[in-house]
């Protein structure tokens, strides 16, 4: 028959001899083995001795066959028995058939034996674009002796999201080696394994499996905290890495800490800081979060609706009535043609009989809109001013929370984004002597 070994069999029945090659099975070798098979098949039941990559050998309906590796094993990698003990599990699975799911509480990744949340996240890099993409999107970390890296830019590995700043290890295939090394990386077979580090929770979540709330204060806090000698959770007020965004609070130290509350602000009965009230009737509190550079919180008293913010030279601040401001805008050619003013030294007549008088700078900062920065808010103070009496008259003036923040001369958006810009600049000065990455070199 064809299919025996060395092509020998006996002359008078014609059996295989010697057995049957590599590629056949069955009692006369006439039974070709199953797809995907290596190193042969079992003689009697044709189950492969082993499979190609991301198969493994089994049987269907009591034949031999070469199935599919679970597609939750990393990189579809498994073994004979098709357990994920090769390469391990993608992310986000666990189990020796990475058949669950790690809690809904891990950022990215859970140990593989007990589902438990870690830190340092495994990524495959499988082809040499991948390779590529990870060596453009990654910088030496300033300050370290170019002895760790980080991602400079959001890159995707893996179906992973990876953010810019997510320090790239040293372990894996890069065990040992730094980002100049990138180049050597092998990504055949089941690719390149490397890893990045992650925090172990999602925001707002600790513990062993992430699963326990944050103190209400932090929005992000450690995994553990050490107490006695035990691991315990790390939700309590001083076990804080980040505050709440919503919080008037801020760490005066690196993590873990206590959010203390910011200048201005007070720390209420159920933990949470809270802005003070204003002295000043006209107005009311207000905290900004910061989402215009500078990044800083703070607690900020707006005027109240029905005043208008002037600013005067020595940075001091009115909320002035809509009534003074609107009869401003109507007298405005009289009032700056005046040369005389029926006023107190250092205010302007802003009526016709001098009833009512406003501090010059505070007069001159409403009636002068060359200082205002009306490329950010939308118009000149003065049709603002009216775009909010009209939208008064009409019922659909915006709730006092609603408004839109007005900015200070301080909050120039182009003076702030210059200074972030030379922070970088910086930054990167202190890096421009690690080692360049290299391309492989042939052996």
């Amino acid at each position: 028959p064809q299919g025996c070994m060395g092509d020998r069999c006996d002359q008078q029945e014609g059996k295989c001899v010697l057995g049957c090659d590599l590629d056949h099975w069955g009692v006369d070798c006439e039974n070709t083995c199953p797809q995907f098979t290596k190193d042969g098949c079992d003689r009697g039941t044709g189950k492969p001795n082993n499979c190609e990559p991301t198969r493994f050998p089994s049987y269907l309906e009591g034949q031999g066959v070469c199935s599919m590796c679970p597609e939750t094993c990393r990189s579809q990698y498994c073994d004979k028995n098709g357990m994920c003990t090769v390469n391990g599990c993608e992310n986000g699975f666990w189990g020796e058939a990475c058949e669950k799911r790690c809690p809904d509480g891990c950022s990215a990744a859970c140990t593989q034996d007990g589902g438990e949340c870690v830190a340092d996240v495994p990524v495959s890099v499988h082809t040499e674009d991948e390779r590529q993409e990870l060596d453009d999107a990654t910088e030496y970390i300033p300050s370290t002796n170019c002895n760790k890296q980080r991602t400079k830019d959001p890159i995707v590995l893996d179906g992973l999201d990876i953010p810019v700043g997510t320090e790239l290890l040293s372990k894996g295939d890069l065990k040992g080696k730094t980002k100049s090394k990138i180049g050597w990386l092998d990504t055949s077979g089941p690719g390149a394994k490397i890893f990045f580090r992650f925090p172990p929770c999602k925001p707002g979540w600790t513990g062993l499996n992430c699963n326990i709330p944050c103190h209400l204060t932090c929005s992000i806090c450690v995994q553990f905290r050490e107490e006695d000698g035990r691991k315990l959770p790390g939700n309590t007020e001083d076990d804080c890495l980040a505050c709440q965004d919503i919080h008037p609070s801020t760490l005066l130290k690196t993590g873990p800490a206590r959010c203390e509350c910011i200048t201005d602000a007070t720390r209420q009965q159920n933990g949470k800081c809270v802005c003070d009230p204003p002295e000043d009737t006209k107005r009311y509190s207000k905290f900004d979060m910061g989402r215009r550079p500078p990044a800083t919180k703070r607690c900020r008293t707006p005027c109240r609706r029905g005043t208008q913010e002037a600013f005067g030279d020595d940075k001091s601040a009115v909320c002035l009535g809509n009534a003074v401001v609107r009869m401003m805008y109507k007298n405005d050619k009289k009032i700056l043609a005046r040369t005389e003013h029926a006023c107190p030294k250092g205010q302007w007549q802003v009526d016709d009989d001098g009833k009512v008088c406003v501090r010059a700078d505070y007069a001159k900062y409403i009636l002068h809109d060359e200082d205002d920065f009306s490329f950010l808010e939308g118009g000149s103070r003065r049709e603002r001013f009216f775009k909010e009496l009209a939208q008064a008259s009409s019922g659909h003036y915006a709730s006092q929370e609603e408004e839109e923040d007005t900015l200070e001369p301080e909050d120039n958006w182009h003076h702030w984004r210059q200074l972030a810009f030379a922070q970088e600049g910086a930054e990167a000065d202190m890096s421009r002597n690690c080692p360049s990455p290299r391309p492989p070199q042939p052996l």
